[in-house]
Order: C-alpha cells, then structure tokens, then sequence
C-alpha cells in the first residue's frame, strides 16, 4: 500500500466542502492526496476556496495510488474524457477502492463498472446509472464491494472516512497475507 490517494476533479468550479473535507479526512489519518483534472492551473470553490492543479490525467500512472476518488459537478469534459475512464477501468481491474460523489458516478457508469452494481448518484442522473446496468438505491452513500458512491457533498466527510476504514482494514489484510506467506 502507498498511503496516496487521487481526486480527479473537473476543471470547471468545485464544492469547497465536497473537496477539502475529504482531503483533510485523508491527509490527517497519515495519507498523501494528489489532485488532478484533465488539465493544469487554478479551479476555484463555490465558496472562494482555490486549489492549483499541476497534474493532469495523462500524468497519473494508477499503480501509484491506493484509492481514485472522483469529485464534483458535471464537468461534460471530464465525464466523456477517455483518459479519466481508463484510469477508473485500470483501477477497478486492479482492485483499487474506487470513490465517486456526487454527480461523478456518471463517469464509474460511462467506465462500464456499475454492471449490477449498488450505487448513488445525484437524483437527476440515476437514470444513467441504470441504463448503464447499475442499481440505484437512492441512498445518501452506498458501497458495493469496492467501489462507493455518494449523492452529494453534504456526504463528503462521511465518505472519505468510509474510504479510509476500507483502507485500513484492505492494508490489515495484505499484513496478515504477508506474514502468511512469509511462514
């Protein structure tokens, strides 16, 4: 395990809550968060907070991490960018934790992995989950083995620290493998 988690954020505006609430949940409990989009430079908050993106998509190698969380409001380019699904595609057959909120479940659905899938999403975008083969539940956060969805920011803390128990207890596993193994 790498102790490093990636945000894929849109590069259009951001929910400040949906966004810092997470990282601070992560970097407190000892991991590193990298943030990036399909392009580099500042993208502001709603409510005036501005982070610097100096990563791109097309710089992420998925090894490197241990969860891809995505983020934020429709971002049409983020949505439909083919580099954003294979990275979601590459860490789904890797067996990354997989986090999506609010309306970014789309993108999970668009990637091919909610086939038969619990998942949540903004209200208004369930109809794509379920074309996509994904079962809507409606729920404030769901999670179907390693991927979890939640349908807003009003979720964000609650989720980042479920992203960070599955974490831990993924790393109390391959612990007790190794010592297994090393047997």
């Amino acid at each position: 395990m790498t102790n490093r988690v990636l945000f894929v954020i849109g590069f259009t505006i951001f929910k400040d809550e949906e966004l810092l609430q997470p990282k601070e949940e992560f970097e407190k409990n000892g991991f590193a968060v990298d943030i990036c989009s399909y392009k580099i430079g500042p993208v502001n908050g709603l409510k005036k907070a501005e982070i610097n993106i100096e990563l791109t998509v097309d710089d992420i190698n998925v090894q490197d991490y241990d969860a891809i969380v995505l983020l934020g409001d429709i971002d049409e380019e983020l949505f439909e960018n083919k580099r954003v699904i294979e990275i979601v595609k590459e860490a789904y057959k890797n067996n990354l934790i997989i986090g999506a909120s609010y309306r970014t479940p789309v993108i999970l659905a668009n990637a091919g992995i909610l086939d038969e899938k619990r998942a949540t999403v903004w209200i208004e975008d369930k109809d794509i989950l379920e074309e996509q083969g994904g079962y809507y539940t409606g729920a404030s956060m769901e999670i179907d083995g390693n991927i979890i969805t939640t349908d807003g920011p009003h979720s964000a803390k609650m989720f980042a620290q479920k992203i960070i128990e599955m974490l831990k207890e993924k790393k109390w596993i391959w612990k007790k493998l190794m010592i297994i193994f090393m047997k």
